[in-house]
């Protein structure tokens, strides 16, 4: 399970201050639309829809494209919140998916969020979390020098040998052994 980036303001535990943050912002997210998967279409705060555009391929990835009316936007209340840059006469949404007519990360988003994966991942913070730390910011091996999903798994491969040879050498295991 890898959480996205607002995984901690979507959980209970911490209250409301990053939904008043994001409030007090003004900031229209993807999360604040609604799908209507009937229409295929995406339902902005205020009621506008963004009809289904496009459905673009990049190697194994699909990439969705919902756009709005150009004069749903216009005039719009929140269109300074909504928009990244200057306010255009549109908004889209791009929604990136493995397969055709599924939203991974949205997938993602729900198992994490429910109080079996909430469980799960408590967990990968005391067993894995620990060893990307160690890796990343005690040893340096912070990027991968290497291009290509082979190269890169023989570069991860050679980084997670060195963190298990120097809890060996650390704990003592080496010389038990009979290796040093």
């Amino acid at each position: 399970m890898i959480p996205d980036n607002k995984f901690r303001s979507r959980d209970e535990r911490f209250g409301d201050r990053v939904e008043k943050r994001h409030e007090e912002n003004g900031k229209v997210v993807t999360e604040d639309f609604r799908y209507d998967r009937e229409a295929d279409e995406y339902i902005c705060p205020e009621g506008k829809s963004l009809g289904f555009v496009a459905n673009q391929k990049n190697g194994k990835r699909y990439r969705n494209v919902y756009r709005s009316e150009p004069e749903s936007c216009t005039g719009c209340p929140r269109a300074k919140g909504c928009f990244r840059a200057k306010p255009k006469d549109h908004r889209q949404l791009a929604l990136v998916s493995e397969s055709k007519g599924r939203i991974l990360l949205k997938e993602m988003r729900d198992k994490i969020d429910s109080h079996e994966g909430r469980r799960k991942y408590s967990k990968r913070m005391g067993i894995v979390e620990p060893v990307f730390g160690n890796i990343t910011a005690n040893k340096g091996m912070n990027y991968f020098t290497m291009r290509g999903e082979m190269k890169v798994n023989i570069q991860w491969m050679l980084y997670a040998l060195v963190h298990n040879l120097e809890k060996l050498v650390t704990t003592g295991a080496v010389s038990r052994m009979g290796i040093v």
